[in-house]
């Protein structure tokens, strides 16, 4: 493998806190993780979905997240996720990175 394709490759495990956006003010904690082609989500330590990548579907990255937040369909269900935790100015640089990671896996 050369050292662009190895640049160019997919993580294979990823795992980064998120905040799942419920409405127009309200957000909740939690970590979105990859392991073994797989997408899963936990609130509060309970894994609140598990989905073979290829389930989900419609991924966008809205512009006006700046790149900080991520938007999909897992089955029938609808989630909106921030890589930026709320009133934390301080850590955008690092949901961004978050973002642009989680963009290469799911937006693939």
């Amino acid at each position: 493998m050369s050292e662009s394709e190895a640049d160019d490759a997919l993580p294979q495990r990823l795992r980064t806190p998120v905040w799942r956006m419920l409405g127009f003010t309200r957000s909740v904690p939690g970590t979105l993780e990859l392991s073994r082609q797989r997408l899963r989500y936990y609130e509060q330590g309970r894994c609140m979905f598990d989905r073979p990548l290829d389930e989900i579907v419609k991924v966008r990255m809205p512009w006006y997240w700046f790149g900080g937040g991520i938007r999909f369909r897992a089955g029938t269900m609808r989630y909106r996720f921030s890589f930026v935790e709320p009133q934390r100015a301080d850590h955008v640089a690092e949901g961004r990175r978050n973002g642009a990671l989680w963009k290469r896996v799911l937006m693939r």
